[in-house]
């Protein structure tokens, strides 16, 4: 495999785990809002139990898969991370399926409904996250400071698509808005029996 390539793919698993840290951190400060959410979301039981366990799994997962990475230059810590991914990206598609315009709740945290390019983007992130540890990647990755260094841009490709995301919002919301709203709107009074 050629080199370049598996470390941007270990850029791209890292800054998954990055995400999963930072979602967990601001669920955790959330905790309340969560599971207000989850009661909105009327998919999974809105008790406390349960979104304690989403804080903690994404916690412990990024933290480990990380942990393992920099420390190990083991990817083991992916497996665990894709089925973390693959199992948002299956819940979002429910949630939209059964649930149109329910807020996701998801790491841009601007209170918009669940949409196919999160879906995408987790299920992007199983499979890289997969494919990474089946590949034997972070083996591959020596001495200690290179895998620092993956680290490191990882977190720097997190900041940066953030911050990209949060100067586009306001640029992107009225230009979606309108174009969503035809979608939405039948789909809406169809189940609220308003016509």
């Amino acid at each position: 495999m050629d080199v370049t390539f598996a470390l941007a793919l270990l850029v791209l698993c890292t800054a998954g785990s990055i995400v999963l840290l930072v979602a967990g951190t601001r669920h955790a400060a959330g905790y309340h809002s969560l599971v207000d959410l989850l009661r909105r979301q009327r998919l999974l039981p809105a008790a406390p139990a349960v979104a304690g366990a989403l804080v903690a799994a994404e916690l412990t997962v990024g933290a480990g898969a990380i942990a393992l990475f920099v420390l190990a230059g083991s990817t083991i810590g992916f497996v665990a991370q894709a089925m973390l991914y693959a199992a948002f990206a299956g819940y979002l598609t429910v949630l939209i399926a059964a649930r149109p315009g329910t807020e996701c709740g998801c790491w841009v945290a601007d209170g918009g409904p669940a949409r196919p390019w999160e879906v995408a983007l987790g299920t992007a992130m199983a499979a890289a996250s997969l494919g990474a540890t089946l590949a034997g990647l972070g083996t591959s990755v020596e001495p200690l400071a290179t895998r620092l260094l993956v680290a490191v841009g990882a977190a720097g490709m997190v900041a940066a698509a953030t911050l990209l995301v949060q100067a586009w919002r306001p640029a992107l919301r009225p230009a979606l808005r309108p174009a969503l709203r035809p979608t939405l709107q039948p789909a809406l009074r169809a189940k609220s029996g308003s016509v």
